[in-house]
């Protein structure tokens, strides 16, 4: 399988820095290994510094499980109040649009097969939009002991004080999946509630991975439970065509 080395730089827990990393530091070493990649997104295949004892890959999620899982996660967006009192934390939303699924679920299904123990799996997608130009959705996704991790770095996001997104810009998002832009703080969450596992749940499991360094935006979602919607119905079929004449 797979193995992998890169650098990070210890991130520091906290909610308002413009720019953390996802994971702690480990020995450099070869590039990531892209899974699928066009011009506005990117799955790859990463070393995993803090996979310990290795994670449960290859995994089998077939493409619908991935979309399922993609469609069940939502975000709050949190308002960071600039004088005293907690920040205003605003509606839920989901955080992948149905557009996103159809990028994700089919790369995420068959990076996840080709991921290693040590490996996790990142994703980047740069969306087009009217009032910021363009905005970021980037994380990564682990399987382990029948459960995934989700850590969703950034969604929908945009540079901090608005400032134009150039190439330049983009690329060095693009290469980096793990940093957060900072334009914007949330929390994430996943619906239906039973399918996640709480970090409480996850301590009693004895399960020491925990994803990324801020636990407001990673999920632990129990895939037995994940509800994966049936196939749609195919249409009736029609009249048997007449036996040809002889």
């Amino acid at each position: 399988m797979f193995s992998l080395h890169t650098r990070w730089t210890l991130p520091v827990r906290s909610y308002g820095v413009a720019l953390f990393m996802l994971l702690a530091g480990c020995a450099s070493g070869p590039a990531p290994i892209p899974i699928y990649q066009d011009q506005r997104s990117v799955v790859e295949l990463r070393f995993d510094p803090k996979a310990g004892t290795g994670h449960s890959h290859p995994a089998t999620l077939t493409a619908e499980q991935v979309g399922s899982l993609l469609r069940s996660v939502w975000i709050k967006r949190r308002d960071v109040a600039t004088g005293a009192g907690p920040p205003a934390v605003k509606e839920e939303t989901p955080a992948f649009s149905p557009a996103d699924i159809v990028v994700l679920a089919p790369h995420l299904s068959k990076a996840l097969s080709k991921a290693s123990r040590k490996d996790l799996v990142t994703f980047y997608l740069a969306i087009p939009d009217a009032t910021h130009g363009t905005v970021v959705t980037s994380g990564a996704v682990v399987v382990r002991s029948g459960l995934a991790f989700l850590t969703l770095v950034n969604c929908r996001s945009y540079l901090a004080g608005g400032r134009e997104m150039t190439a330049s810009a983009e690329r060095q998002i693009r290469e980096k999946p793990l940093v957060s832009i900072a334009s914007d703080s949330f929390l994430v969450g996943f619906s239906p509630g039973e399918a996640r596992v709480s970090w409480a749940q996850l301590d009693q499991r004895r399960e020491g991975y925990r994803g990324g360094p801020d636990e407001g935006k990673v999920v632990v979602i129990d895939l037995a439970r994940l509800p994966v919607e049936p196939p749609k119905a195919s249409a009736p079929p029609g009249p048997e065509p007449a036996a040809p004449r002889r």
